[in-house]
Parts: C-alpha cells; sequence; structure tokens
C-alpha cells in the first residue's frame, strides 16, 4: 500500500471535486465503457433473472440499478465508504421508485458484515483498485456468495509493461490508489480462495476511454469542468494533462481494465 494514499483520501476524491468530474466524464455508470461494458459483464457472468446480488464499492449506485432495471436483477445490496456516494445512491434509488429492491449499507467492502453464503453473485465495476489489501477483499466477495454463485468485476490493472517508479508514484497520486494489482494477482487470490476461473481478460478499451475522455475536455466539456473546478483554468489545464498522462500509460501497455468471472465451487 502507498505511504501517502489512504481510504480516507478516496473517501475526500469522491466526496468532492473529483467526485463529480469523473461523473460528469463518464457518466453515471462510472467505469470504463459504461452501459456497454456493464451489459458485457452481465452476459459474461450469466447473470440470472430474479438473482440476488452484493455489489462491493457501489459508488452511486448507477451499476446496481442498471442490474435490476436492465438485467432483471431481483434485488442487490451495495457496500460503499464514501458519504456522498451513499447520500447519492440513496437519492436516485428514490427517485427510480426502486427502494424496495436495492439498499446501500455504509461499510468496509473487506469487512462488510453481511451474511455468509446468502448472495448469488458479487459486483463490482472498476473499483476495487481503490481498495487495500485486496487479498481481504477477494476473500469477502467469495465469503458472501453461494456455492455456485459467481464474482464478476471488472478493474484497472496493472499490464504486461512495467511502471516506472515515477510513473507508478505519479499515476497513483493522480488516481487516489493506495497500490494495484495485476490481472494474474486477481487469478491467484481466486484460485487460492478455491475458486472456479471462468474468465480473465484485458477488455481493450482502456486506451480508447481515456483518448475520448482527453478529447471530451478538450474539445466540447472545458466550460463544465472549469465550472467544477470554481473557475480556475489552470485546473482545467492540469486535469487535461493527467487524463493524457493516463491514456499514454495504456498506449504503453502499462494499464489495463480487466474483466474477471469466477465461481464459488459447490451448488
Amino acid at each position: 500500500m502507498s505511504a501517502t494514499i489512504t481510504l480516507d483520501d478516496v473517501r475526500e476524491a469522491y466526496d468532492g471535486l473529483e467526485g463529480r468530474l469523473y461523473e460528469r466524464m463518464m457518466g453515471e455508470l462510472l467505469h470504463l465503457g459504461g452501459l456497454q461494458s456493464s451489459r458485457e459483464l452481465v452476459e459474461h457472468a450469466g447473470i440470472a433473472h430474479g438473482a440476488r446480488g452484493v455489489d462491493l464499492c457501489c459508488g452511486n449506485g448507477a451499476s446496481m440499478r442498471m442490474l435490476v432495471q436492465l438485467a432483471g436483477v431481483g434485488s442487490m445490496i451495495g457496500v460503499e465508504l464514501s458519504d456522498a456516494q451513499i447520500e447519492r445512491t440513496r437519492t436516485r434509488i428514490e427517485e427510480a421508485a426502486l427502494g424496495d429492491r436495492i439498499r446501500v449499507i455504509h461499510a468496509d467492502a473487506r469487512e462488510s458484515g453481511l451474511p455468509d453464503r446468502e448472495a448469488d453473485f458479487v459486483w463490482s465495476e472498476d473499483a476495487w483498485c481503490y481498495v487495500p489489501e485486496k487479498e481481504k477483499l477477494v476473500a469477502e466477495a467469495v465469503r458472501i456468495v453461494r456455492p455456485g454463485g459467481v464474482i464478476a468485476f471488472t478493474d484497472w490493472t496493472l499490464g504486461q509493461t512495467p511502471l516506472s517508479d515515477a510513473e507508478r508514484d505519479a499515476f497513483f497520486a493522480v488516481m487516489k490508489f493506495p497500490d494495484m494489482w495485476s490481472a494474474g494477482d486477481y487469478r491467484q487470490a481466486l484460485d487460492a480462495e478455491g475458486c472456479e476461473i471462468v474468465e480473465v481478460a484485458d477488455t481493450r478499451r482502456f486506451t480508447r476511454c481515456f483518448e475520448l475522455f482527453v478529447d471530451m475536455f478538450e474539445l466540447q466539456l472545458g466550460w463544465d469542468a472549469l465550472r467544477i473546478v470554481g473557475m480556475e483554468p489552470s485546473l482545467l489545464d492540469l486535469l487535461t494533462k493527467q487524463l493524457a498522462f493516463i491514456r499514454d500509460l495504456g498506449r504503453a501497455g502499462k494499464v489495463e481494465q480487466t474483466r474477471v468471472v469466477a465461481r464459488r465451487p459447490g451448488s
């Protein structure tokens, strides 16, 4: 875990300006690929109509609403640490009249307090990169999913080309990452928990998305971003440079978005 990035830093980011900028950039589905990525994960994981799911690190709850409204999921429980994100989740659940099917709890995703073996599936989209001690997070996902149930998530992962020390420090500071795993690290952790690996795959969309984000702020959304950062042009310039830096890491094969699907043994 980075000596300078903590979960408090992550909470502060999502409770403040960065959370607002991310949602302006990505939309409500705060992950690379948006709805397309979510639908692919549903398909690859075989999420069944009427299933009961848990979203570990649910953010603003958009993925849970998508699962209920478009994928026919029966119910969702979201686990989230950010107070602002929980407030957004609850407001949007109420606006969508989904309070009888979705609820959110304030908890550490590594120790959610949810019952053992009750969820049909555990879900997350591009969020576990913010959590330290990921082996505990994987173990928690396995604990709360029923035998035969599915663990399905996407996450930002280290690519085949190593980051330099300077790149790692800069990237983690910009993104508020305490640490970061490779796709192989997730495979190994799930193997250690006795899970059957269904898929571990690079989605091939990391660089494409960041090329889009750079273009969006340079060509279209500059005014929107300026309003969020208090009309400080220097902050907009910094944001664009940071996005270009991350885009270039993707182009160099140093950072990826990985889709993971695994199944807890048993029936």
